[in-house]
Order: structure tokens, then sequence, then C-alpha cells
């Protein structure tokens, strides 16, 4: 029953079933493990979100601080997140980096890159970052987009041209 309810709401879209699934898991509607998942209350009681959009700001929205203050910083920072720079900009502690980024990938809102550089995170899927970056709040935005470049400023010493691009992304961000 509820794998029709979901079938139907994703309209064939693979993606949208894959975040209705850890929608549901997240919200625990759903017990036991990867694989196996059961229903562990009535369907009458399962809101299923109309788009993916609004599905995946629902899972941001219910995010733990750090974690949400780690993706949406994520966010701001583009598609490929250096843990580097997300030091730098949350101030957490690296324990506590470490932790909201360890739930990020378990919740598969991240992904780690080992192959390209250490301490390298992705987006799970472009819309993640997307929807992510739109729900902030424009002031808070620009004080992101400000905090990235000034953290960026020391990085990329090997590639100047791509460091001199991306900060000035950032720094139009700020303003903007």
């Amino acid at each position: 029953m509820i794998s029709r309810h979901i079938a139907e709401r994703a309209q064939g879209n693979p993606f949208f079933i894959e975040e209705l699934v850890h929608s549901l898991i997240q919200r625990g509607d759903f017990e036991g493990e990867r694989g196996a998942y059961r229903l562990a209350g009535g369907i009458d009681t399962i809101p299923l979100p109309a788009t993916i959009e609004a599905l995946l700001a629902a899972r941001i929205d219910h995010l733990k601080e750090p974690a949400r203050q780690v993706l949406q910083y994520a966010a701001v920072i583009g598609r490929e997140v250096p843990v580097a720079i997300l030091e730098t900009v949350t101030g957490l502690p690296p324990i506590e980096l470490a932790e909201a980024l360890s739930l990020l990938r378990q919740a598969e809102l991240l992904r780690e890159l080992p192959l390209t550089e250490p301490g390298l995170h992705a987006f799970g899927h472009p819309l993640i970052q997307e929807v992510c970056y739109s729900t902030l709040l424009r002031e808070r935005r620009r004080k992101m987009h400000a905090d990235v470049a000034r953290a960026i400023k020391p990085h990329f010493t090997d590639r100047q041209e791509e460091r001199t691009s991306l900060l000035a992304y950032h720094l139009e961000q700020a303003v903007n």
C-alpha cells in the first residue's frame, strides 16, 4: 500500500522515490534496516510531500544543528566542498564537524569524494544543493558568501586562476 502511494507521488522519478524513502526513515515512519524496512505506524498518518523540492526542504529542515549549518555552508561553497573551508566558515570543533558530516553522509545528502583529494565532499544530487541554497534568507546567504570568500583566500595557491574566479563569485554574491 505505501509502496503504491510512494510510486504514485514520485510519478516514476527514481530520485524522488529515493528521497521519499529517506524522508520516511528520517521521520521515523519506517523502521528496520536497509532492504528490510517496514511501516512503523498506520499509512494514513504519513504525509507525502507533493514535490521533490518540498521533500528536500523538509528533510533539510528536520536536520539537527550543526548538520543543517554545515549543509547550508556547503550549499554556498558549491558543488564540491572542501572540509578545510567548512572548518573555517562553520567555526565548529573538528569532532563536531566530523559528526555533522557523518550524519549528512548517512542521510545521503553529502558524499565523500575519496578519489579526488582527501576531505572533499559533494552533494548527493545537484537538486539537494539548489534547494538548500534557495531556502537561505538573502541576508544570511550574503553573510555566508562573505565568510566563504574570506576562507578561500589562503587556499588554491597552486591554482591561481581557479581561486580568483571562485573568490570573485563569492564576493559578488556577498553584495547582491
